[in-house]
């Protein structure tokens, strides 16, 4: 929104009708009354959501943020990665998200150039966070997590490679335009597919290198290219691309051994829920 040419997107989003969903990823700090109409443009808002002891008033802030928002009947919903800052405050932000009436969603932290190992969850914590979002989408209490413990607990799943039905959505149901137009597959993963103002976004998301790559499971290398989760997994790619410089490795995260031979891995047991 700090973009100088905001309202004229603005403008083209309200005058053109489009078979996708146009959704505004934003920290919060420009939602307020003088904004509206140009908010209401757009058919969904992203609004970040975080806890940690230094920026709590920023998360009460944009709580009531979306409860603005709601007032106004724009849809928008939560979001949170978690860290190791704010991986305590799980059930804090999704109680106060329930309790406000507002979706809420979660991720977990990647390695990016400004986080550290400080930041990053380790081993046991990832599996544990993964374990207790998993119960909290099962409850209803969040919106779809994508994850493939969905499909590891649930021997259905298990099948010969048939299509994406389920994972991560960057690359393969959803992309990011920056301010600059640069198309990325991922917000995480700023590999450029491409530049709006010089393409055409639809031949983007069909002929760009980096977005077939997504999509295409089947070329995954590694255990990936094996895995019998394949079709409801594909894990991160910009996990895989940090760990073997491709974007069709295997993700160094992949928990499915490690889960299926311990019987449910005792680190996840015992997770409570809200």
């Amino acid at each position: 929104m700090l973009y100088k040419q905001f309202d004229k997107v603005v403008d083209l989003i309200k005058k053109n009708k489009w078979d996708y969903r146009v959704v505004l990823q934003t920290n919060g700090t420009y939602i307020n009354e003088m904004n509206l109409n140009k908010i209401k443009a757009f058919d969904l808002i992203h609004l970040s959501y975080d806890y940690s002891d230094s920026i709590r008033k920023r998360w009460d802030d944009n709580l009531k943020r979306a409860m603005f928002l709601k007032s106004h009947w724009i849809k928008c919903y939560l979001f949170s990665s978690i860290h190791k800052k704010n991986k305590n405050h799980i059930e804090d932000m999704v109680k106060n998200a329930n309790d406000s009436g507002i979706p809420i969603a979660f991720n977990i932290c990647i390695p990016m150039h400004r986080l550290t190992d400080q930041d990053l969850l380790d081993d046991k914590e990832f599996f544990q966070v993964e374990w207790l979002l998993y119960k909290l989408y099962q409850a209803w209490k969040i919106l779809r997590y994508g994850s493939p413990l969905v499909a590891i607990r649930d021997e259905t799943k298990k099948m010969d490679y048939a299509g994406n039905k389920w994972g991560c959505t960057a690359g393969v149901a959803a992309c990011i335009v920056s301010f600059s137009g640069k198309v990325f597959p991922c917000p995480f993963l700023r590999i450029e597919a491409w530049n709006i103002f010089t393409q055409d976004l639809k031949d983007i998301r069909l002929k760009s290198t980096i977005f077939n790559t997504f999509r295409q499971r089947d070329k995954f290398e590694g255990k990936c290219k094996w895995c019998q989760f394949l079709s409801y997994c594909g894990w991160c790619r910009w996990r895989a691309y940090k760990s073997t410089g491709k974007l069709n490795g295997s993700d160094p995260k992949c928990y499915k051994d490690t889960f299926l031979h311990n019987n449910q891995n005792v680190w996840w047991n015992n997770v409570k829920t809200v």
